[in-house]
Formats: structure tokens, sequence, C-alpha cells
């Protein structure tokens, strides 16, 4: 059986062929202290990088040539000796040393060069899945295997090369591929790269079933039947968009999850970057808070020098979360709302996977700041465990997924679409059974919404921008219009004589912004790829207001909590745990995310509805220090006096 970790660290060894004295300065010993001084569990480290460098004694690959000794081989071994699982990083589409002495193992672009776009980009030059680079690639997998056998691998930068070598030219023709064509071309370098991963992933569980096994560069659902656990791996900004996406969608794939944060300030190869303690605490405790596991991610120095803060940093942080270790073993998230995203959101090479994907960023941060429980879903999971479906501005369905979602809603659940959610994939005809038609694309280039004082009280009385084009949707009689579409006066465009640059609010053009049914409510646009991008508090307001209509009582309510924390609720045996996070991140700079030292919060209310369910306590989980609490109908309610960064509270029950 597979043990899987809970701590890790993750070390990036890119070390240039140039550099001297590499490993010179190391001291496993001390390294291994380290290690167990922040009760890390696994780590990964490299036995060959994306330079082509390999650190272990190898036959078929090119050893650094600073390097005098089997540092690979050494850190595994004082791992195992340790107790510490270690696993190998091998780069897949990367190797430019080897790449450099065998130009026939690169990839030939469409345009006929070997070298892409900027020279500092690592990403400039990559290898041909389909040249003899393949199978000198496995021939380093079976020296690993056979003379060393860690205890997994990760594999990085499995990414997609178009390609036209010959290689490539030549099958591509036996399959009657036009290998002209440039979107046919794509899809085949799709192809050989899902083809070699498998391979590997063959030859891996051939020499050890129960070997830990990643694919980084396929999405998660890409690589279902390949590896045996998952990582979630951002730094910078995408750190603040990604991780709330990936957390709640990818406990729902049942294997394993890892939150690999950085320690580093910017970004890989910030030798000298390190961020806050508050910022490490924030980012992995929202994982363990939506059941992932840690790791942090580091740059082994050249040298082998050890970075004390850098590691002070992990054991500080490490220690404060390690606090509430038992709250996460074997934990489930409780949620009632289901963000349902395409699949393809999740595939950032097309266009649509793009757009769905700022829509998903959009609805997740909202959903968030609205201290909602939800799960990020796709049209082929289970819905009946929800109450509310919330269909994203991109998710056009399949006849299909509509009878899936038709069957929810006659087993009493709600739907929520924004945009073109519930049409169909190809047209503009609505699936779901909604008293609305679609007339198309919306006219109005911008619409305003005007929504009735009576439906949202806190939205300004006035015609409300909405930034991105929607759909124009018609109510039937037995539907109930929320808020209407206003025109602009004049379209924005150029009309050959003016730029129509300013386009004020006219009057109402009979479309709908907002219909309410018995089966749910349907918003006409992009709701939450807006609210991505502007930020309106106007719109979450509404938003909040409107799935209150929806889903009148929540399992959850809280008060006096601001929209930069967060919470989430997680279920073990006979017990619940409230998790709840004071942290202020912002953005200072396009590609940094600060995180402030967390503040004092006080009188936060809380409410858990536990249908006839009454706890036997409720304490904090670090102290066991008890609150005093209430049951009214059926709900409980407590309150919190003091709250600072992350805490964690267990309601018990009998």
């Amino acid at each position: 059986m597979i043990q899987f970790p809970q701590w890790g660290c993750f070390f990036d060894f890119h070390t240039m062929p140039s550099c001297p004295q590499v490993g010179e300065n190391f001291d496993v010993g001390q390294f291994i202290k380290e290690l167990k001084s922040a009760n890390i569990d696994f780590i990964v480290f490299p036995a060959r990088c994306n330079l082509g460098m390999a650190y272990y004694n190898t036959r078929k690959g090119i050893r650094h040539p600073s390097l005098e000794y089997d540092l690979f081989g050494r850190i595994l071994e004082a791992c195992r000796q340790a107790g510490i699982r270690c696993s190998a990083y091998l780069n897949v589409g990367l190797s430019h040393e080897e790449g450099l002495r065998h130009r026939d193992w690169l990839t030939t672009w469409p345009d006929g060069s070997t070298y892409k776009g900027d020279r500092m980009n690592n990403f400039f030059r990559r290898m041909c899945y389909n040249s003899p680079y393949a199978d000198h690639f496995c021939s380093m997998l079976q020296e690993l295997t056979d003379e060393y056998a860690p205890d997994g691998f990760f594999f990085d930068c499995a990414t997609i090369n178009p390609c036209i070598g010959s290689e490539c030219i030549r099958e591509m023709k036996e399959r009657g591929i036009d290998w002209q064509n440039e979107k046919a071309v794509f899809e085949f370098a799709r192809l050989s790269r899902d083809r070699f991963c498998q391979r590997i992933a063959n030859q891996i569980k051939q020499a050890n079933p129960n070997a830990l096994l990643y694919f980084n560069g396929l999405t998660f659902q890409q690589q279902a039947d390949l590896g045996n656990y998952l990582e979630f791996e951002a730094l910078g900004r995408a750190i603040y968009e990604s991780l709330p996406v990936k957390a709640h969608y990818a406990r729902k794939l049942n294997k394993p999850v890892l939150n690999m944060i950085g320690r580093f300030h910017k970004s890989w190869a910030d030798f000298g970057g390190i961020c806050s303690a508050d910022a490490l605490e924030y980012f992995l405790g929202y994982g363990l808070a939506n059941t992932m596991r840690c790791t942090v991610g580091d740059h082994f120095h050249p040298r082998g020098d050890i970075q004390k803060p850098v590691f002070d940093l992990i054991r500080t942080v490490y220690g404060k979360l390690q606090r509430f270790s038992d709250c996460y073993q074997d934990a489930e998230a409780v949620t009632e709302f289901a963000l349902l995203t395409p699949e393809y959101a999740f595939d950032y090479s097309t266009l649509d996977g793009q757009k769905a994907l700022f829509a998903l960023w959009g609805a997740a941060q909202m959903f968030d700041q609205m201290h909602l429980l939800y799960d990020v879903i796709t049209p082929n999971m289970d819905f009946s465990a929800y109450r509310v479906l919330v269909l994203l501005d991109e998710t056009r369905i399949d006849p299909q997924t509509a009878e899936r979602i038709k069957e929810f809603l006659q087993n009493g659940g709600k739907v929520f679409c924004c945009g073109q959610g519930g049409l169909a994939l190809g047209s503009d005809q609505m699936l779901l059974p909604l008293p609305v038609q679609c007339l198309g694309t919306s006219p109005c280039n911008p619409a305003y919404i005007s929504v009735k004082a009576e439906v949202c009280p806190e939205f300004p009385e006035m015609p409300v921008t909405l930034y991105h084009q929607g759909m124009s949707y018609r109510a039937q009689p037995s539907a109930d219009i929320l808020a209407s579409i206003i025109k602009p006066m004049v379209e924005y465009g150029w009309d050959g004589e003016h730029g129509n640059y300013y386009t004020p609010p006219d009057k109402e053009n009979g479309d709908a912004a907002v219909i309410e049914s018995d089966n749910g409510i349907l918003f006409s646009h992009p709701l939450f790829q807006t609210y991505r991008e502007c930020s309106q508090p106007c719109f979450l307001q509404l938003t909040k207001t409107l799935l209150k209509r929806l889903l009148p009582e929540s399992i959850l309510e809280i008060r006096n909590f601001p929209r930069y924390c967060r919470t989430t609720l997680t279920r073990q045996k006979n017990r619940l745990h409230l998790h709840l996070m004071n942290f202020h991140p912002e953005s200072p700079s396009p590609s940094v995310v600060l995180v402030e030292p967390p503040g004092v919060l006080t009188g936060i209310e809380v409410r858990l509805n536990m249908q006839d369910k009454a706890p036997t306590r409720i304490y904090w989980a670090d102290t066991g220090k008890e609150l005093p609490w209430q049951k009214t109908d059926r709900q409980i309610q407590f309150e919190i006096d003091r709250l600072q960064g992350y805490q964690v509270l267990t309601i018990e029950f009998v």
C-alpha cells in the first residue's frame, strides 16, 4: 500500500553547466537535521534537471562536469536512513545540454526553427518525444529504478511541443494527418506527449507499483490513469487566483493532493528571494483547510550551501500548522454549492480554456469572499451531493449533461446560470428547464443592468455597467424578471466619423438581466469574468442576494468576518472542523502577492445549520479551550471573541 506524504519539500536544482564546485560544500548530515527539525516526511530532488545535467552516477546521461560524487545517491540513502521518502525529479520536455549535443532530438517548430522565442526563457528549446530522445530518457529511468529505486518520480514540463521533424512528419503522414494544418499538428503533438507519458508511467509501475508518481504539465484529468497523487504548483500572483480553483477541484479526483508553495518572493530561480512567514502560512493553511497536503518549493544551491533562513521559515510555518495535524487526517470537505465548469477550463493551451478558466478564477474569488462552501466540478462528476449548481459564464452543455441536471432539479436542486451557462454546444438553445429564450449575443456594447430595489436594496439605484458582452435573454410569462438590461444611447466603437467612446445608458431594450423561476436563476452576462477583472462590490452583494433566494438556509453563516478572510468546513468521524483564516493578501505589483501580518478580529458570529444534531462541545483544536454555544431551532450559534491568523475550531458530536 502506498504511503502518501503530508509535509514535503521540493528542491529545484537547475544548475548551469559552467557552475563550478557543484556539491562541494554539501553536508548531508546537516541537511537531514534541517529536514527532521521541520518534521518533513518527503522530498523531491533532481536526478536530472532541465539543463540536462545529471546528479547521479549515470552511464546514459551527462553528469554535471564539476560534480565529483553521487549527490542524488547520497541524499537518497540519507533520507532512507532518516525515514524520509525521496522522489527523483526529471524534466521531460527540457534537456538543454542534451539538445545541444543531439540537435536531432530537438523539436522542429512548424516555422522550421529549433529555437523559439526569448533565449532567456527556459522553454525556447524543447525535446521531441518521437525522436531518439524518448529511448534515451527511458534508459535513464531504467538506471534509476534498477540501481537507486527512489520512492517516487516527479516528471516536470511534460509540455505539448508541435514538431515537424522527420519522425513526426512520417507518422502524421501514416496517420493521414494534414501536417500543414497548424491545429492538426498541435493535436498530434498532444497525442505524442500523452503517449510518451504513458510509456514512462508503465515503465515506473512495472519497476515499482508503489512508487509515488506525478506528471507536471498534464492537467489533473489528463493524468487520471498515469500518476497516483497530484500537485498544485504556482508562484506570485498566480497563487492567489489558481489555488482556490485547484484546491476545490482536485479534492474531487480521489487522489492525495500536495499544495506546493515556493519560498521565493517572485518566482523559481529567485535564489535571494524569500517570502514572509505570513504568506507561506496563509497559502499552505488555505490548502490544508481544503484537504490538501503541504510541500514547500526551494532551489538547492549549486555548492550545496544550506540556507538557514529558508529552513527556519519552513520549520516555523510547519510548526504552526502541525498543531492541527489531527484535524487533517482523512478529512472531507463539507459543501453545498458546486461551480460547474467545462473540463477544458484546465487546459490553458486553448483560447476557450483560458476564457473558461478566467470565469472560474472570478467565481472562486467571489465564493471565497462570500464565505460559501463550494466545490469545483466538471460535467462528468456527481451532482447529487449539492444543493445548488452554478453554471459558469462559459459552461455550455451537451444533451447528456442536460438530462443529468434535469434529474438534479427534479430531486430538489437549483441552478444559477451565468452568461452562456446551460446553453447547447454549437447553438443558443437553452437545454435546461428554465422559462427563457436566448436570442443570441447581446447587441448592447456596453450593456447596463437595472436591479429592482426590493430584490437587492444594497445595489445602486442606477444603471450599472456590465463590462463584458453577454447574451440576449427574454423571459417567458411564468418567470420573474428581477433585473433588466438597459441599452446604451450609442454603441461603443468607430462609426466612420467618430470613435463612440462615451456611451451613457438609455432605456430598457426588452432583454432581462436576471430571471428567476422555480428551478433557479439566470444571469444574462458573464458575471464571474467581470468580477475577476473589475471586482465591483455591488455585484458581490447582488450575487450573494440571489444565491440566498436559491438557498435561504445554508449550512454556515458567519458575520463580522471581512471578505478578505477565508473559512471552510471539513468533516471527520463524529466531528466538524471550522477553519478560519484572518490574513490580508494584496498585490502591489503584477507579479507579486504580499500577505500582511494578521490583525485581530473580535465578535465573529457563527451559525451552523445542524438539522437536529447538537454538539457535545466546541473547542479550539490546538488548545482544547471550549467555547460556549446555544441551540435555536436547527442552528447552533456561538461567538468567537478573538481571531488572529489561522485557527481551527472543532465541533464534536457523540
